[in-house]
């Protein structure tokens, strides 16, 4: 893959998707910021 990448893990899908963009866009830099997406997202349903 040659996009930025971030992983967010919380209690709620919503959040951990959330999560997930703003560690992609954190390291991603301002220039590529925009590349970032969710691709994939999964639950353990462990509640």
């Amino acid at each position: 893959m040659n996009g930025a990448h971030g992983k967010g893990v919380a209690p709620v899908l919503k959040a951990a998707r959330e999560q997930a963009l703003a560690n992609c866009r954190a390291t991603a830099g301002t220039s590529r910021q925009h590349f970032c997406t969710v691709s994939d997202s999964t639950c353990d349903k462990r509640n």
